[in-house]
């Protein structure tokens, strides 16, 4: 068996899943505790939403309010996001039923490691005091109940949601989208370059090649379609190897191409573009100024080809050379229940869309961050964005209900995430404020 097939089947299979809890708390509003309950979903990206009930007793009327989530890592003190604990934030209050009077609240929910299963569970609401920091609300009384995601329907209807609510739309919708003649002709076809042999980051990019064909996998699964796969890594890892299979490429006129590209970036003093030259060298020793490709070239290239859609993909620094990969703690992991996908989402993201997408995980002159048990974090953020895209449980609909707009939504979540998760990085030591990663994925879309 080849090395990089070997490498890449023993990491484990990902699949982007969801947290789901019902909750039961007391808030105080004016002189009264307030029993209140909630519903509370997130995806692995950190995308989801709250919704609450409860009487308010000062406007004397029954409320249901819609929030979104929004995390905030703790740092460990030693340069590394806490794996141990973690806070998710309400914010962006919406009033579903009940007075524009009534008092709304935004809870912080507070995520403490469950030492048996090794996964962040909600522990309790706190409080956050006038000076800034935090205290448990022991007065809440937090219970809370995890919801496998096939019992989840039992919980939505008009407890939870408004009628013509689209996410209660597709947890009751019935049947499966069929595809039409031409769809089911549509092919992927998928490259994959994965520098997985290189001894800093080899095996972080082995998990991002492995989560990329895993998303993909996935999609055609549900699509019906087919996929070709081109695996150019491990020994086969060479500039000849790319150049020659993207040569041989011949895409039907509504075929995807997708082109994902893993390992070592950097930027030529000579050259001005914005995206980054992939380091192709199979041997160290080799000139990285001529066994490179520009991802613009790339992308150029692929897009003459005259396939219906296209996404062009890098996972590397974006920096001059001397420059090396940030590596931080992977994200806190939650208990989690498996997502579903969903054929209209699908067709909406992938078999509606006539458009080329570039994008790269660090802007000009900026470092990539990931983790070697984990992964890069831009690929990690993508997949998991895309992934919820895809699914029954997707949280937000844009009103301009087009391919395009989706995909920005994707990217941008994805470039946010990215971010959040750079603010707990360091790109050199000591560990202070002025050695924090800045990486600020970038993208373009046509």
């Amino acid at each position: 068996m080849p090395r990089w097939i070997l490498l890449i089947c023993l990491y484990p299979q990902f699949a982007s899943a969801l947290t789901i809890y019902q909750f039961k708390y007391y808030q105080r509003i004016g002189e009264q505790q307030v029993a209140t309950e909630a519903l509370f979903l997130q995806h692995d990206n950190g995308r989801g939403f709250m919704k609450t009930r409860y009487f308010d007793p000062i406007t004397k009327s029954k409320m249901l309010l819609d929030m979104e989530l929004e995390e905030e890592y703790i740092s460990d003190g030693k340069g590394y996001t806490s794996q141990q604990a973690m806070y998710v934030h309400t914010k962006n209050p919406h009033i579903i039923t009940g007075s524009n009077r009534a008092a709304i609240q935004l809870p912080v929910i507070y995520f403490t490691i469950n030492k048996n299963t090794a996964e962040l569970e909600p522990a309790a609401l706190v409080k956050i005091l006038d000076n800034g920091t935090k205290q448990i609300d022991s007065k809440a009384a937090l219970s809370a109940t995890f919801i496998d995601a096939k019992s989840l329907p039992k919980l939505i209807g008009p407890a939870f949601f408004a009628d013509g609510d689209l996410f209660l739309e597709k947890q009751l919708k019935g049947g499966i989208r069929q595809l039409t003649p031409d769809e089911l002709k549509t092919v992927i076809h998928l490259f994959i370059v994965a520098d997985t042999l290189e001894e800093q980051i080899g095996t972080s990019c082995a998990f991002d090649a492995k989560r990329v064909l895993n998303t993909y996998t996935e999609v055609i699964r549900h699509m019906g379609t087919k996929m070709n796969v081109t695996m150019i890594a491990g020994t086969q890892y060479n500039k000849k190897n790319v150049v020659s299979s993207l040569k041989l490429l011949k895409p039907g006129k509504n075929d995807i191409v997708v082109f994902y590209y893993t390992g070592h970036g950097y930027r030529k003093n000579d050259d001005n573009r914005r995206y980054p030259y992939i380091d192709l060298r199979c041997k160290q020793h080799s000139d990285y100024l001529t066994e490179t490709l520009n991802m613009e070239d790339i992308y150029r290239f692929i897009k003459r080809k005259g396939a219906r859609m296209n996404l062009v993909l890098s996972d590397c620094c974006n920096s001059y050379v001397g420059k090396y990969n940030a590596v931080a703690s992977a994200p806190p992991k939650k208990k989690t229940t498996p997502l579903q996908f969903d054929n209209d989402n699908i067709s909406m993201l992938f078999l509606k869309a006539k458009i080329s997408i570039l994008a790269t995980a660090a802007d000009s002159t900026q470092r990539a961050s990931g983790n070697p048990s984990f992964g890069g974090f831009f690929s990690y953020f993508l997949n998991t964005t895309l992934e919820a895209s895809c699914s029954n449980t997707k949280t937000a609909y844009a009103k301009a209900n087009s391919s395009p707009v989706w995909w920005n939504e994707v990217l941008t979540d994805t470039r946010t995430q990215t971010e959040k998760k750079a603010q707990f990085t360091y790109c050199d030591k000591p560990y202070i404020k002025e050695n924090i990663c800045i990486q600020s994925p970038c993208f373009m879309i046509e």
